[in-house]
């Protein structure tokens, strides 16, 4: 293990102090290379992407993930027939390491998966229901890999909720512009009406009447038409999704207020 050595650009040089340890050092500098090279494979451009492998060759030898490096360290030291102080304390080191990098890789794909399933929502409830179903299949064993996945669905439903104070502010402002638009057209639609029934009553010949009466009829269409404008349907499906939210907010009370107990 002492023996490595990889200087790729953005290398560390010497001069270290002399409390600081160079193994764990090493580690550190291997894992920021590695998350380093992740960005280069998953880059957006297609040159960044298509040079990581090339770029970081080196690096990639020694493992194909920080993971695998970290085993590989793992496997040299072990295999090792008489082990010293400070292999035993490497092993310690390199064993918490591969701990925390699994952790986190477990807990970014729950998160990734997480993320996929919400973004296919369609409603708040919809995403509540999700992020309630992966509560459900949690392990509660109070482990770090337990507790981290309480952490991000407590951040997902927090995101939720302020999404849904967000709707619901749009909700009430399309709500009160939609009132307002159709107070105006039932005004507009009163005063025509009662102009057009009173021609219509006053009218003294057959094409006197006809005018009018056509007039009273385009006048019904237009309301009915109004009356099936999107607006509405918009805001009664709005309407509904929200009335869900908040059934299932409170359900999720009784939930942790029942676990409290």
């Amino acid at each position: 293990v002492d023996s490595m050595s990889l200087n790729p650009k953005g290398g560390s040089g010497s001069g270290a102090g002399k409390t600081e340890d160079p193994f764990k050092k090493m580690l550190d500098e291997r894992k920021a290379l590695y998350a380093k090279y992740i960005k280069w494979a998953q880059s957006e451009d297609e040159t960044v992407r298509a040079a990581a492998d090339k770029e970081f060759a080196a690096l990639l030898k020694q493992g194909t993930s920080y993971l695998d490096f970290l085993q590989k360290q793992r496997d040299e030291l072990s295999n090792k027939a008489k082990k010293t102080a400070e292999d035993l304390r490497r092993l310690q080191l390199i064993n918490n390491e591969i701990a925390e990098t699994t952790k986190q890789t477990v807990l970014s794909d729950f998160d990734k998966q997480l993320q996929a399933d919400l973004a296919a929502c369609k409603t708040i409830g919809e995403m509540l229901n999700v992020i309630q179903k992966r509560r459900d299949e949690l392990s509660n064993d109070n482990s770090e890999i337990d507790t981290g996945k309480k952490d991000i669905l407590n951040k997902a439903e927090e995101s939720t909720t302020q999404q849904a104070k967000k709707e619901t502010a749009e909700l009430l402002q399309e709500y009160a512009s939609y009132l307002n638009e159709k107070l105006v057209f039932e005004e507009s639609y009163a005063r025509k009406r009662e102009l057009l029934t009173k021609q219509l009553a006053a009218a003294t010949t057959d094409q006197e009447r006809a005018v009018a009466e056509a007039a009273l009829a385009g006048l019904e269409r237009k309301r009915k038409e109004y009356e099936q404008r999107s607006a509405s349907e918009r805001y009664d499906e709005l309407k509904q999704q929200y009335q869900t939210y908040q059934q299932q907010l409170a359900d999720r009370k009784k939930q942790v207020d029942a676990l409290n107990r």
